[in-house]
């Protein structure tokens, strides 16, 4: 039969009584049922209670949906025929403050950006509720939350009413149920109604606050992140000390570092454009003195080089360099504990860089490739650097 569920009456119930009907070893832990409890079982985007059954721990704690039974999975076996239950009260308290948060954040959502929440989600750290709206909601947000923490320091009652199906209609509910029978509603007094079975707070003052922490397209609507309570003074207390250890680190006072962190951005941005630019005439004049000392294949000038303390992007450079001048093939390669290889070719070479790439790739276990002008990739095998060199340089001669 179905489990008497204490917390519907009374979800500041920390301890209880109740008569063992089951217990069965299931892989390893325990399932007890109770005839009745105040442990709430993971449902409607909140998760379970714990605590404990006889001092035993209890893990987790869910619904047999078919006989609306709850299931008590503890740790070890609970010795007897009654059991003392004792709730996790820090953490059912903190799902209380964070549930009832959504039901007026949901609200003051509906109210003012006719956004219905779809999906929630009661998180270890945040939480999140989905809402269902084609337009933004990022233009109203401070709105909405201005709105939500004014119900908050109202300290508005937050009441459970029992009604039936048909007072449950009359009332306009945020959100519609398609079940029968007696109703459980959370009226938050004169600002929100809806039919829920989780645990919440007797007043809206026992929140304390209610945060928004980010705000994303998701699906074909929005996703809200949220805190309340005790999270959002844990967050508050993080947010500021890293603000605080940022401003020691930039000498800048904390309403400062938002400008400062732009003017650096767009140093670093400017340093990097610059540096850009000299590799690019280091690698114009590099590229000319290799040609200098190249190679001759045929009618073809050939560049084989390793290069050790360089960086994969300018050697990109020099070799689009060397390339830009008339018939050069370059074999480079940047050692280290993955070898990198690159194939370059002039467009008047008659060589196709991607597929002799392809050619050494399949002799000595290459990965990339590339197009006909230039191809790179690793070398699994740093002592094969020469015979690949080597190899790549026969190829080019038997074209």
């Amino acid at each position: 039969m179905p489990t008497e569920r204490l917390y519907y009456g009374d979800s500041f119930l920390r301890s209880f009584e109740a008569q063992i009907l089951d217990l069965r070893e299931m892989k390893g832990q325990f399932h007890v049922l109770l005839d009745r409890t105040a442990f709430y079982p993971t449902g409607g985007g909140q998760p379970n209670d714990r605590g404990t059954l006889n001092g035993v721990e209890v893990v987790d704690v869910f619904e047999q949906e078919d006989t609306a039974e709850v299931i008590h999975v503890t740790s070890s076996a609970v010795e007897g025929e009654q059991a003392k239950g004792k709730v996790d009260w820090p953490r059912r308290f903190d799902h209380m403050q964070q549930h009832t948060g959504q039901h007026i954040l949901s609200a003051a959502f509906v109210q003012l950006c006719d956004a219905a929440t779809v999906g929630f989600h009661l998180g270890l750290e945040t939480s999140t509720i989905d809402l269902r709206t084609s337009t933004s909601i990022s233009g109203r947000l401070e709105e909405v939350v201005n709105l939500a923490n004014q119900v908050v320091f109202e300290d508005r009652e937050v009441a459970v009413l029992n009604v039936s199906r048909g007072e449950a209609d009359a009332m306009h509910l945020r959100k519609e149920s398609d079940r029968e029978g007696i109703f459980r509603i959370i009226d938050v007094t004169g600002f929100d109604r809806t039919p829920c079975g989780g645990t919440h707070v007797a007043r809206t003052g026992q929140i304390g606050l209610i945060a928004t922490r980010k705000v994303e397209r998701y699906k074909q609507g929005w996703r809200v992140e949220f805190v309340c309570g005790g999270r959002a003074l844990q967050r508050s207390r993080d947010d500021y000390g890293t603000l605080a250890q940022a401003s020691k680190l930039l000498s800048s006072p904390i309403d400062q570092i938002p400008a400062l962190i732009e003017k650096q951005i767009e140093e670093s941005r400017s340093s990097r454009r610059e540096r850009s630019h000299l590799l690019d005439e280091l690698a114009s004049f590099k590229a000319m003195s290799l040609l200098q000392n190249a190679k001759s294949c045929g009618d073809l000038r050939l560049l084989s080089e390793t290069f050790r303390n360089e960086g994969l992007d300018y050697v990109k450079m020099l070799a689009l360099h060397a390339i830009a001048e008339s018939k050069v093939v370059a074999f480079f390669v940047l050692t280290g504990e993955k070898p990198q290889l690159l194939i370059a070719a002039s467009a008047d070479s008659g060589v196709d860089a991607g597929q002799l790439f392809k050619v050494c790739g399949q002799a000595f276990s290459l990965r990339g490739g590339g197009s006909k002008n230039l191809a790179q990739g690793s070398l699994e095998d740093p002592s094969a650097v020469m015979p690949l060199l080597e190899f790549a340089e026969k190829q080019l001669t038997s074209i």
